[in-house]
């Protein structure tokens, strides 16, 4: 049976030079397809929303780039809708008012966000926008990277009952995310009962501990990727020493923890940073090597955690035989020499990359960035085209690593080297204004590049580098026309 789309006429003879006419149509605009794929930029969406803060603040969003581009950044009823222009190898910066923080425990809020960019970007959460006694930033994480199921890594506090916290947000509707908690909620769950909740695109939801327990281990499931947070209203590091202080880190999915890492003490002074160790699998062994020698730690299971009092004050190489999320939090003034606590999540060598992109907040902070890289490739380590002064670094125990703390200003900065490494940053004053974070990692950004320099004039064209999805739409498109030819031909 001919199919009528495809003929014009009865007579065959007739129905042949058509066929050939829609045969070089057809193979004409699967190649318009293929060239349009071809030069669209990657892009995703990156989905965040804002828990509370024991202050009222507003709330920056850092946006950087490779390439000049635009970016915007809406809530879920479009009460907030902002475009900017992010600069080439720079930084954007919107302002969020503290108005558009969640808002009501365990109940679905309006205020998560979407950004959204034609070209790849980077984007970093600094809650409060000035330097008051209750800062801290996060890398926020493209939805290419988000997951359905999570691990939190938390905070706690002696001092400032129900503080722990997490929240969640989706970018799909009728998502329903299901939460085991590990210590009782404000709201009324109970520990380790899980329990539902939907929420609809752009939508999010914060819970908190009771008193002072510590939401690190609560289980995360959801029928949808969704981007998950954990921190603390206002921590104490360690937990009975003040001052306290708004902690906030995205979290990776379970599938991206690591087993490899280097941890880089901060210039905050006082006895040390406060580690924290998470299991994400059963017969989990977590060992330390550092100046003095080897430290193996206790055995986790999933979902327990073991924190180390103030002694992080040295180089110091970590390795696991089952993956693990490590945290890295900068203690209270009570201890400390200036700042107060912070909370960085600290990123699995795996994840490095060998250029990012990010700013330095504005204020009277002393800001520092945490280092970790090959040793034989420490002289190509460049920030803003100038090399960093290798006697800033010192060497990493176990590992041909050097690692160290560079002085560093306010501001957009990029920085890159021959081979990948770790970057962190942190800032501290003396009243008690203090800040830690992530400077980029494979799984949130940070190193976008900007995309490679058309050819010199005369010389021929580039053959496209096509994703696999636009490889499997192309075997489609040529699946299907050559199923069409072989119908008509059969039918003639």
């Amino acid at each position: 049976m001919h199919n009528p789309l495809l003929l014009r006429s009865n007579n065959a003879d007739s129905r042949k030079p058509q066929t050939r006419v829609g045969a070089r149509f057809g193979w004409f605009f699967a190649l318009c397809a293929l060239c349009a794929l071809a030069s669209t930029p990657a892009r995703a969406e990156i989905l965040f929303t804002i828990p509370g803060n024991l202050i009222s603040a507003e709330i920056d969003i850092f946006l950087t780039s490779g390439t000049a581009t635009t970016a915007t950044i809406r809530n879920s009823d479009g009460t907030f809708d902002t475009t900017v222009n992010i600069p080439a190898n720079g930084t954007a910066i919107v302002t969020i008012p503290n108005s558009g923080r969640i808002g009501a425990l365990g109940t679905a809020s309006i205020n998560g966000y979407s950004i959204d960019s034609p070209d790849p970007i980077a984007a970093y959460l600094m809650d409060a926008n000035i330097p008051v006694a209750s800062n801290d930033i996060t890398n926020l994480f493209p939805d290419t990277s988000l997951g359905t199921s999570y691990l939190v890594m938390a905070a706690t506090s002696g001092l400032v009952a129900n503080g722990s916290q997490m929240a969640v947000v989706t970018g799909t509707d009728n998502t329903t995310v299901t939460i085991t908690p590990s210590a009782d909620l404000t709201t009324g769950q109970l520990a380790g009962a899980p329990f539902a909740v939907t929420l609809n695109r752009l939508e999010a939801i914060e819970f908190r501990a009771s008193g002072s327990g510590d939401l690190t281990g609560t289980t995360i499931t959801a029928t949808q990727p969704v981007a998950a947070f954990g921190g603390h209203f206002c921590a104490n590091v360690p937990d009975d020493v003040g001052a306290c202080d708004h902690v906030i880190e995205q979290l990776p999915a379970s599938a991206d923890f690591g087993t490899s890492f280097v941890l880089v003490s901060t210039e905050q002074g006082g006895p040390g940073d406060v580690v924290k160790i998470l299991a994400r699998d059963n017969g989990t062994v977590v060992t330390f090597v550092d100046s003095v020698g080897t430290t193996v730690h206790p055995t986790l299971n999933a979902g327990q955690s073991l924190t180390l009092l103030p002694e992080l004050v040295e180089n110091t190489r970590v390795t696991s035989n089952h993956p693990i999320l490590l945290g890295q939090f900068m203690i209270g003034a009570g201890l400390a020499i200036n700042g107060d606590p912070a909370f960085a999540l600290v990123p699995d060598q795996s994840q490095w990359l060998d250029r990012y992109i990010f700013n330095v907040p504005a204020g009277d902070y002393n800001d520092f960035l945490g280092i970790a890289i090959e040793s034989t490739a420490l002289g190509s380590l460049q920030l803003d085209g100038v090399a960093v002064n290798p006697a800033d670094f010192s060497p990493v125990p176990g590992t041909t690593l050097m690692a160290g703390n560079v002085s560093t200003g306010d501001g957009s900065h990029v920085i890159e080297a021959s081979t990948s490494f770790m970057l962190l940053g942190h800032g501290f004053n003396n009243s008690a204004g203090s800040y830690f974070g992530v400077g980029g990692s494979a799984i949130s950004g940070g190193g976008v590049t900007p995309p490679p320099p058309p050819p010199p004039s005369g010389t021929p064209n580039a053959i496209p580098t096509l994703s696999s999805w636009a490889l499997m739409l192309l075997a489609g498109l040529i699946g299907a026309l050559a199923l069409a030819g072989l119908r008509r031909r059969t039918a003639g």
